[in-house]
């Protein structure tokens, strides 16, 4: 199982980026072998729009099976669930502590967007 988390940063330390689809990378972190990857997501950092699809769009061709964020905007949330993408809100904080919490049961699933498109 592989869970994709928006950050600005590139390990387990760096903080959980604020914006699904503006986040610099996404930390691909698999469930089984505890490893994870960075995958680049610098075409949508401070694209004029479509930011969100293409990044959700990134995240499934990466083998996402579950997201952990912050905010989650409604085109990507569209496109996540349609992949059967679980997205699950995340808490302000480390990556790593923020799987730990997954692990734990403590994150919720989001329901739906919860932010308006172009938010940023």
């Amino acid at each position: 199982m592989k869970i994709v988390i928006p950050t600005n940063g590139n390990d387990l330390n760096s903080e959980l980026c604020k914006s699904f689809g503006r986040a610099k990378n996404f930390l691909v972190v698999d469930l089984e072998t505890s490893e994870f990857e960075v995958v680049e997501n610098t075409q949508n950092f401070q694209a004029s729009q479509g930011a969100g699809i293409q990044s959700a769009q990134s995240a499934v061709k990466a083998g996402a099976d579950t997201i952990i964020t912050m905010h989650c905007g409604p085109k990507a949330y569209k496109v996540l669930l349609e992949s059967g993408v679980k997205v699950y809100e995340g808490a302000e904080g480390a990556v790593g502590a923020n799987v730990e919490e997954y692990k734990n049961g403590t994150l919720g699933i989001m329901k739906c967007a919860n932010v308006e498109g172009h938010w940023i």
